[in-house]
């Protein structure tokens, strides 16, 4: 019998993993600060580079993804949209240590 080994994901290591997703939904809890919302739950998380590059490659609505928020029920499409731009940067490992 032979034996294969799972290799982690980035997903494996988000600070996020295991929290409920309504955590991550600011449309939920009345949030006057989403932004500062946002980038406090994400504040310290090793994989925000890979979490942004999944959002550029994915998209997202409706939750909060590396640190930015993003509302309703449409992924960003336009490049130069700021998200879009500070996704790139996050991505390219702008906020790494």
């Amino acid at each position: 019998m032979s034996t294969s080994t799972l290799t982690e994901g980035w997903q494996d290591r988000a600070k996020c993993l295991g929290r409920p997703v309504n955590d991550y939904d600011l449309a939920i809890g009345g949030w006057k600060d989403k932004r500062g919302r946002a980038a406090q739950l994400c504040q310290g998380c090793p994989v925000i580079a890979e979490c942004a590059q999944d959002v550029l490659e994915m998209g997202v609505f409706g939750l909060v993804r590396a640190g930015i928020w993003f509302e309703g029920k449409a992924p960003i499409k336009q490049s130069k949209h700021p998200k879009t731009i500070r996704l790139r940067q996050l991505a390219e490992g702008a906020d790494r240590d």
